[in-house]
Formats: C-alpha cells, structure tokens, sequence
C-alpha cells in the first residue's frame, strides 16, 4: 500500500505564506487604526480662537439686498441699518464726544437722536419734516426739558437742579408767558 505522507516542505511554504499575509493583514489594520483615530482626535481639537477680523461686514437678506453695515469709519465704529428699499433707517456710531444714535423715517428726514456726550446724556425728537420737537438732556447737576411747538421754537422749558425746579412758558420770540392754571 502507498503511503500519502506530504512533504514537510510542502506544508511549510503555505503555511509561511499565510503567516506573511497576516502579518501584512495586521500591519495595515494597525495603520488603518491608527489613521481613524488621528482624525476623531483632530476633529476634537477646539479652535485656538473664534475671533473674525475685518474692516467691513455686510449682512444681506434672502434677496441678496444689504440690510446692515458694519465698519471702521475715522477709525471709530459705524452701523448702519437698512430698511428693504436700502434707504438707511439706524445709524449708530462713536464720535469724539461720545456715542450718537440715529433713527431716520423712510424719507431721510432725523426722527430721533440719542446721545450720551462726555457726561451729558441727551434725547431728541422731531416731527416728520425734521423740525425740533423735544430736547430731554441730563448730567450730574441737572435734567432739562425742552418741548418745542410746530414753529420750531421752544414753548415750553423744565430745569431741575440741585437748587430747585424751574418751568416757563414761552412765546413764539422766546419771551416768558405766565403759566396757566
């Protein structure tokens, strides 16, 4: 009868084959490994900083149209809004003096301002065609009012100080009327 004994070289050489494979097999599993790894650890990474730097920004609406400014202007900071017909409505921006605030109607004409200069604090009104309508200023020794008729001219003016109060009626040439009661 014929022995099937295999050849002991026969069996190594597939088996060394094997052997080399796998330890490709690992090798790549391991850089495989390693790579993945490398990326969930930089996607971990916080941002060294969220700071965005410009000299301008614009912001747009859904049409594309310039709804808001923000920019250097004299080197001091300037915003403006605008309304959907991009006629500038909010202007808020620092002067030497201090911060000044804008509210303009949908013809250009000041409605509003509001101020707070070096100490003194200040509110303005107008009437739709640009005329004074009230003057409210306080600081640290006194708070004034001013109402001002359709002429443009004061009519009517509140001081309170430390001293006292005041309050005098005025005709149309500034003179004092006596108040009614």
């Amino acid at each position: 009868m014929a022995s099937h004994t295999p050849d002991l070289q026969a069996v190594l050489e597939p088996l060394e084959k094997l052997e080399r494979q796998n330890r490709r097999l690992k090798r790549a599993g391991l850089l495989a490994l390693t790579a993945v790894g490398a990326l969930l650890l930089m996607g971990q990474a916080t941002p060294k900083s969220r700071t965005i730097e410009a000299e301008k920004f614009v912001l747009k609406d859904s049409a594309s149209k310039t709804r808001a400014e923000l920019s250097m202007i004299f080197d001091r900071p300037h915003l403006v809004m605008y309304d959907e017909k991009r006629k500038p409505r909010v202007d808020l921006f620092v002067t030497p003096d201090g911060p000044r605030l804008e509210f303009v109607n949908e013809a250009g004409t000041l409605q509003t301002l509001l101020t707070a200069y070096k100490g003194r604090n200040g509110l303005l009104t107008y009437n739709r065609t640009g005329t004074l309508s009230t003057v409210l200023t306080a600081d640290e020794t006194a708070a004034m009012l001013w109402l001002y008729g359709t002429d443009g001219k004061p009519h009517i003016e509140l001081w309170i100080t430390e001293l006292g109060s005041r309050m005098a009626f005025l005709d149309a040439e500034k003179r004092k009327r006596p108040s009614c009661t």
